[in-house]
C-alpha cells in the first residue's frame, strides 16, 4: 500500500533450483577394446550418457592405471540431455601417439574447473566416474597346432594360446 492508500494485489511466484545435475544413465558399449575384430576393424568404445536435465557438459577423460590422461573429448555439444563419445583405444595427440598399452583404464567426466555437468541455474556436479575398461592390444599367439581325425569331410584342429581367447575358426574353400 502506498501513502495514498492504493494497494497492489499482484502475486509473484519464484522457482528455486538447488538440484545438482546428474547422469540418469551411462553405458560403456564394451568393457574391452581389442585392436582387431573378426572382420579386421579396430574395436571402438561407445560411451553413452544421459543427464536428468539440459546441461553444459564437461570433458570426458580416460586415465591409465597410474592416473595419467591418455584421451579426452571436450567437444561435447552443450545444453542437451544426452551425449555420445567414441574412443578407439588410441592416445589423444596431446598425450601420445598410437594405441595405448594394454591395461585397465578409468573413464571420468570433469574439467579443469571441476565442472562435469552444469545446469542453467549454475548448479555443478564436479566429477562423475563412468567406469573402467580393459584395453587388450596383444594378439594371441597360437602354438601346438594339430590336425587330427582327418577324413574326407572333416577333421579336428586343436591349438594352445598364450591368453584366453574365444578359439573361433574361420575357414573356406
Amino acid at each position: 500500500e502506498d501513502s495514498a492508500g492504493n494497494e497492489n494485489g499482484e502475486t509473484l511466484t519464484i522457482s528455486v533450483d538447488n538440484t545438482y545435475p546428474f547422469l540418469t544413465s551411462s553405458d560403456l558399449s564394451s568393457s574391452v577394446i581389442s585392436p582387431i575384430t573378426t572382420v579386421g576393424y579396430l574395436d571402438d568404445l561407445t560411451i553413452t550418457m544421459n543427464a536428468n536435465e539440459l546441461v553444459d557438459w564437461g570433458t570426458v577423460y580416460v586415465y591409465n592405471s597410474v592416473g595419467n590422461k591418455v584421451f579426452r573429448d571436450q567437444f561435447l555439444p552443450d545444453w542437451v540431455l544426452s551425449n555420445i563419445v567414441i574412443w578407439n583405444g588410441q592416445y589423444h595427440p596431446d598425450y601420445g601417439i598410437g594405441n595405448v598399452p594394454d591395461g585397465i583404464y578409468t573413464i571420468d567426466i570433469t574439467t579443469t574447473l571441476n565442472k562435469a555437468l552444469e545446469d542453467s541455474a549454475g548448479n555443478i556436479n564436479s566429477s562423475i566416474s563412468l567406469g573402467n575398461i580393459t584395453v587388450d592390444n596383444t594378439i594371441p599367439i597360437l602354438s601346438n597346432i594339430q590336425a587330427t581325425s582327418i577324413t574326407t569331410s572333416s577333421e579336428s584342429i586343436t591349438w594352445t594360446t598364450n591368453e584366453n581367447t574365444n578359439s573361433s575358426v574361420y575357414y573356406g574353400t
